[in-house]
């Protein structure tokens, strides 16, 4: 079977790696530059804190990718790619403890939702059927990682709470984070952690350029079994669009939110884990890689706009 998948980001070279792996015969299109946002962004595994805006099916799946799915590729990806699952932990000043106590009664409140529908199940590590129904001519799903566990997605109730997020005092958050003494609270979310997305990136860029027909030139147009380019139109059994904002010709409503964020190195400062610090304007948080670099973040401007990180921007975040 052959696929064509227009978009190299991360969506686009996850489903190219995973069909590789399957079987398939993958062609895969996309510029050659790295203006992908994949290439920028800060890594951040945090489902359980992204309730704040998104519905609980995403802390849902996001949870059981970063239990089973992100080791599982790693591991397949066979390099050296820095990922934690140690944690995250959430601040505000006193004068933003509102924000903070909004962001905790809201997730609480989506926690604690009724559980959703539990058919069909979320098939782990698999390409759920109906996906693909009518493309397939056996109409099986695509197994990507070799294995089709199953997960019933449930809410979670009353004392299984604790498991999700702890209330830190001053002890126990410098503890875990001895440098956080200007802090005499915060919330510590167990379940959430961070990878190099820089270096899965790269990672797959050799590994499909090596495996795949990889041909980096521009998408003009994607529909059903074609892909056309400047030059050329290619068929295929199956087509997969990953070009993000390149679907706005089937989905007028998707915007683009421009986020902006600061490489740092501080030899002197030793944070071993995402720290969100709450404010009323920014989605503040910092990101620990290797060597004491940090990135800080983010801005969330909602504007089609590639260029440099602003000055303003920059001044507010340092």
């Amino acid at each position: 079977m052959k696929v064509g998948i227009a978009g190299a980001g991360i969506m686009g070279r996850l489903l190219a790696f995973a069909l590789q792996k399957a079987g398939w015969d993958v062609t895969l299109f996309d510029v050659a530059n790295q203006s992908s946002v994949s290439f920028v962004a800060a890594g951040l595994l945090t489902p359980l804190v992204e309730l704040e805006k998104n519905d609980l099916i995403i802390y849902q799946l996001g949870s059981v990718a970063l239990k089973e799915h992100w080791p599982c590729l790693l591991q397949a990806l066979d390099s050296d790619i820095f990922f934690k699952h140690d944690g995250s932990i959430v601040l505000a000043h006193p004068r933003d403890s509102a924000e903070l106590t909004r962001l905790m009664c809201l997730i609480a409140d989506k926690l604690n939702a009724t559980a959703i529908p539990s058919s069909p199940a979320i098939l782990s590590r698999s390409v759920t059927p109906h996906l693909l129904r009518g493309l397939l001519d056996d109409g099986k799903p695509i197994a990507t990682l070799g294995m089709t566990k199953r997960h019933e997605m449930t809410a979670i109730k009353g004392s299984d709470l604790s498991e999700a997020y702890q209330r830190l005092d001053q002890a126990a958050l410098l503890q875990l984070e001895p440098s956080l003494t200007s802090f005499q609270t915060g919330f510590y979310f167990p379940n959430e952690g961070q990878l190099d997305c820089q270096a899965v990136m790269s990672v797959l860029t050799s590994l499909l350029k090596e495996k795949t027909h990889y041909h980096e030139c521009a998408v003009d147009d994607v529909s059903p079994g074609v892909i056309k380019t400047v030059h050329e139109t290619h068929y295929f059994d199956l087509v997969c669009d990953c070009r993000g904002l390149g679907a706005t010709q089937f989905f007028p409503d998707l915007r683009s939110i421009r986020g902006e964020l600061v490489w740092l190195t501080a030899p002197h400062v030793d944070i071993r884990r995402p720290i969100r610090l709450m404010h009323p304007r920014y989605s503040l948080y910092i990101v620990p890689r290797p060597h004491h670099v940090y990135l800080v973040g983010a801005s969330e401007i909602e504007a089609d706009d590639h260029s440099e990180i602003s000055v303003r921007t920059l001044l507010e975040l340092l």
